[in-house]
């Protein structure tokens, strides 16, 4: 197991750094995001959590990793912090994107970059989109 850690000085903006990380990996649990819209300035959030998720999957195309799972939110539905009632529950993956600030704005981008290389390179890749912390 391969740690890749903000904490550590670790950057998703790095793209060097993570495709030494990903080195030797079989699969990769990507959770690097700045997670709120308080986290940062709406361009770093887009940077991190957009490009970092691009990182993530041409790091992990270089080093053959076959499974990617990268983690979205709920806030993609736009109903999280009361924005708006959902349209039907439970909710799921048929929920139409209806983000309205920068944070859930940058996770359905991620999303559609993580499904564009399961299209394409056909690996196993999972998006999904929890409700709340983990841990």
């Amino acid at each position: 197991m391969a740690g890749f850690d903000r904490t550590d000085g670790a950057d998703v903006l790095d793209l060097a750094a993570l495709r030494r990380a990903v080195r030797g990996c079989t699969a990769i649990v990507h959770l690097a995001a700045l997670a709120n819209d308080s986290a940062a300035s709406p361009e770093q959030i887009m940077a991190v959590n957009v490009l970092g998720t691009w990182h993530v999957l041409l790091a992990a195309e270089a080093a053959g990793v076959t499974r990617v799972i990268c983690f979205s939110s709920v806030q993609v539905f736009g109903i999280a912090e009361g924005e708006r009632l959902p349209d039907y529950f439970p909710v799921d993956d048929a929920r139409p994107c209806r983000a309205m600030r920068p944070y859930g704005l940058s996770k359905p981008a991620g999303r559609g970059s993580v499904r564009g290389f399961h299209r394409t390179d056909g690996d196993r890749h999972g998006v999904p989109a929890p409700g709340g912390g983990l841990g």
